[in-house]
């Protein structure tokens, strides 16, 4: 038997949450002039609020702006301590405690400015009550946005419990023995809604795998949508709040947005204006007949409090590939029916702790919730295979990892003309495309390859300014290197996104540009995290790295095998 007992798996979470609250104690303990040497806090000054998107807008000084699509606690301070020379060098937590009033936020784009002093930043999902208490040039302190602690602390809590019902304890006390999968294989003519409706009318799961761009949100919103009009109670749950409004915006469900039949929690101000007529949920309450939007977070804590009951007809788990063992746990606890909806191929949730084998041999399997389940419990599973967003050329590399099984059914028109003077960088027949640079002795900061980047996107943003850009990159350091040298160069960067891979899953564009640097190749080549960067693009992905890559192969296994392929053909 290789089950993983409770006490080790609460051990797992219970080490999780010492090691965020080891890294927010150190966060809070620091100096704040520290922190800001460190660009690990950003000082700005309000400049007013974006017409066009209700976005706030702050001023940094040049070199010391925020992360873009990184969170951060925004917060404003008494006048007589907010400039930042009377500080000196305080903790953090002294400053912080002080906070008169704040908000999450998030910065989203820099705007076109040629000042060499200063860069201005727009600011998303700040709360109405904070920015009505800001006049011009008020100081702006962001500092680091608090781990999910709560959410932890829901699924120790849930695998801690001894009297759970038995569709609950069998997650948690799964044998991982088995470590197989064959899910079947399914296309739009075999009806895949019908086909899961009429599963889930006898059955209580389903595992819907959903491989790059083949429309899984889209049949979500139409199974939804299904379920509301036979007046279920329906929970759809998700890591991020993005995948929740990218289902609700979908077109199966605009009529039942105006019928004011879907609520989410934590709706904030800018989803209020883009999700018109989505109410607002202060809780988790199942209605017959309409949809309730939450992340795990507010999911789990859900669970915890319902005593073993299930109240919702369905819970849908999206982004499943990002959850913990105990977060299907806690969808099974509070839904009747279970829908997951994801792909083990994809990738997993983040986690802090090291020498996790130490703990445990099996104890990868609660952190890959998804893989776990869908290869050693016994619940049945499709697999969608039509992709609407790769091109046929892109869908016979990306195929590489699902067993040939990817059909393109794309519009893209070929061969791809891209109004660029770098257009022989890309594949005319669309997918990926590799460009080898003399860049290893740059470490994760090589200044050749992100000039290359830099000119390309400027560029094709200049030529063909409806083209969604993606560039991305495995390491922080080098993702933040190449916002810093494009985003301030471009008067309107909302259809351009630069990001490590770890935070877009779930993300399209039309043209993606990865660099790989000469470093920790295990990392960059890693199945999951490759195949996330390669499957963005609509048209064309290009690949920039060393020159080394191409007179050795730095990957094994399946990756392995798309590498040679891409080099040698």
């Amino acid at each position: 038997m290789a089950v993983i007992p409770r006490p080790i798996h609460a051990e797992f979470l219970k080490r999780e949450i010492e090691e965020l609250k080891d890294e927010i104690r150190q966060y809070f303990l620091s100096g704040i002039n520290d922190l800001y040497k460190a660009d690990k806090l950003h000082v700005g000054l309000f400049q007013g609020v974006s017409e066009k998107n209700g976005s706030i807008i702050i001023k940094f000084k040049k070199g010391k702006a925020p992360r873009i699509k990184q969170p951060y606690f925004a917060f404003t301070l008494p006048t007589e301590i907010s400039n930042p020379k009377t500080w000196n060098n305080r903790a953090y937590v002294e400053v912080r405690e002080k906070a008169q009033i704040g908000s999450d936020v998030l910065p989203i784009y820099f705007f076109k400015n040629d000042s060499p002093d200063y860069t201005l930043v727009g600011l998303a999902d700040a709360d109405i009550s904070f920015v009505n208490t800001l006049a011009k040039d008020t100081i702006i302190i962001l500092g680091a946005k608090e781990p999910p602690l709560q959410y932890l602390y829901n699924l120790q809590q849930i695998v801690e419990e001894t009297n759970l019902p038995a569709r609950v304890s069998s997650v948690l006390d799964m044998d991982f023995t088995k470590h197989s999968w064959s899910p079947r294989v399914m296309r739009e003519q075999d009806n895949i809604l019908g086909f899961i409706l009429d599963h889930l009318s006898v059955e209580d799961e389903l595992i819907l795998q959903g491989p790059p761009g083949t429309g899984k949100t889209y049949l979500m919103a139409q199974f939804c949508a299904s379920l509301l009009s036979t007046g279920s109670s329906v929970l759809v749950t998700s890591l991020t709040n993005r995948a929740l409004v990218e289902l609700a915006e979908k077109p199966a469900l605009e009529a039942l947005r105006t019928e004011s039949k879907i609520a989410k929690t934590n709706l904030s101000s800018d989803e209020k204006r883009k999700l018109k007529g989505v109410m607002s949920a202060e809780e988790i309450m199942p209605v017959k007949g309409h949809l309730t939007l939450a992340t795990y977070y507010k999911m789990s804590g859900k669970a915890v409090d319902v005593d073993n009951e299930s109240i919702f007809d369905y819970v849908i788990v999206e982004e499943a590939s990002q959850s913990f063992l105990a977060t299907i746990a806690a969808a099974k606890l509070l839904g009747r029916k279970v829908l997951l909806v994801g792909d083990p191929q994809q990738l997993p949730p983040i986690v802090k702790q090291k020498g996790l084998d130490k703990l445990h041999p099996n104890i990868v399997s609660v952190v890959k919730g998804l893989e776990a389940y869908a290869y050693n419990s016994t619940a049945k599973a499709i697999r969608k295979v039509e992709s609407y967003r790769l091109p046929q050329r892109a869908v016979d590399y990306t195929g590489t990892f699902y067993e040939g099984t990817l059909e393109s059914v794309s519009s893209s028109s070929l061969p791809i003309s891209l109004k660029s003077s770098y257009q022989q960088l890309f594949n005319p027949d669309g997918g990926p495309s590799v460009h080898f640079m003399n860049i290893a002795p740059g470490g994760n900061t090589p200044y050749e390859a992100i000039n290359l980047i830099q000119q390309i996107i400027l560029e094709l943003h200049e030529n063909e300014p409806q083209l969604e850009i993606a560039v991305l990159s495995p390491f922080v350091t080098t993702a933040k290197k190449l916002q810093e040298s494009i985003y301030n160069k471009i008067e309107d960067s909302s259809k351009i996104t630069i990001e490590t891979i770890d935070r877009i899953q779930g993300l399209t564009s039309d043209v993606t540009l990865y660099l790989i640097p000469y470093n920790n190749f295990d990392f960059c080549f890693n199945l999951n995290r490759f195949n996330v960067a390669t499957s963005r693009a609509r048209l064309c992905t290009l690949i920039v790295t060393d020159l080394n890559f191409k007179r050795m192969n730095p990957a094994s296994g399946l990756v392995g095998e798309y590498w040679n392929r891409l080099v040698t053909g």
